[in-house]
């Protein structure tokens, strides 16, 4: 069964943001290491618990990931394809 947090298909959510994160990172040709400093987290374990789907990033990560790619918030949730 899905959980649902203010209307959001936490499971659904945890797709797009691991899917997105894993491709935006490696169209930069970043490693998990190197995505972690630029985003500000201690270690590449924190990027690939979002890439694996295990933790969802938090705003603050999630909003910094947008700018480094040029990429939409909306992008990186769902709710846009660019």
């Amino acid at each position: 069964m899905s959980r649902h947090v203010v209307g959001v298909d936490v499971d659904s959510l945890r797709a797009v943001v691991h899917e997105r994160f894993r491709s935006a990172r490696e169209m930069m040709g970043l490693t998990q290491g190197q995505l972690a400093g630029e985003l500000g987290l201690a270690g590449r374990d924190a990027v690939s618990n979002f890439e694996s789907g295990a933790h969802l990033p938090c705003l603050e990560s999630l909003v910094r990931m947008a700018e480094i790619t040029g990429r939409s918030l909306d992008y990186f949730v769902g709710r846009s394809a660019t």
